[in-house]
């Protein structure tokens, strides 16, 4: 019986997220989940125990009215010193300051970077790419940085911030643009007699220059190796 209660609940919570949903289109899966799992979001049930063999997180049933009673329409302040402050060939390193819950007051509960190669917009938000690791928002006006990394040496990255509050809502910071380092690469060298490398213009492992050799009479013996080459045959 408990197996065929707990199989029926799935639908009735499906429907109180969508509804949740239906408040903030864009709320993260995050805080839906959040929202769905507040106590002031079920009615308790002595029965429900949490440490039984067949427990319910909340303790209770969930309950529409109550999940959506507590809406708050009210927006974070937007960030607005998004800034990057450090780059190495592969990451960039941003900071910003902290804002509240509701305008400046309170704490946010979620952020979420994202970046791309374009510049970013509301309508193009979802499409950049998400950062992993964010850490969860600080008090109100405390400095915050986070280094996002894996990125493409020589590139320039366009970044941007939204610090939502419970319900979702969370304008856009502005948007930042930043470019990791690229290495100081000659054009060519010799490697050795009759074999010339030329730099293909792209950024190797660790941010090493990329070379490809080819024969060339004009080399009478090899070059010292160029700084960043990394690698010289």
């Amino acid at each position: 019986m408990m197996m065929a209660a707990r199989a029926a609940a799935a639908p009735h919570v499906a429907a109180v997220a969508a509804l949740i949903k239906s408040l903030k289109l864009q709320i993260p899966f995050e805080l839906t989940k959040q929202q769905l799992l507040e106590p002031s979001s079920v009615d308790l049930i002595a029965d429900f125990d949490p440490a039984g063999p067949y427990p319910i997180i909340t303790g209770g049933r969930v309950n529409a009215f109550k999940a959506v009673n507590g809406f708050d329409p009210n927006d974070p302040n937007q960030i607005t010193d998004l800034t990057w402050s450090g780059r190495t060939f592969t990451s960039i390193t941003l900071e910003w300051t902290a804002t509240g819950d509701d305008g400046a007051v309170g704490q946010a509960s979620l952020y979420h970077l994202r970046y791309s190669l374009n510049p970013i917009n509301e309508s193009n938000w979802l499409l950049a790419t998400k950062a992993t690791g964010v850490p969860a928002p600080a008090v109100q006006g405390t400095g915050e940085y986070f280094t996002v990394g894996n990125l493409a040496c020589g590139t320039t990255y366009y970044f941007a911030l939204k610090a939502f509050d419970e319900w979702g809502n969370g304008p856009l910071s502005n948007v930042k643009s930043a470019t990791t380092r690229a290495p100081l690469c000659p054009q060519s060298y010799c490697s050795g007699e009759e074999m010339r490398c030329s730099w293909e213009g792209t950024c190797g492992a660790g941010g090493c220059c990329v070379y490809e050799c080819h024969p060339d009479p004009s080399c009478l013996g090899p070059d010292p190796c160029p700084s960043g080459a990394c690698n010289c045959l």
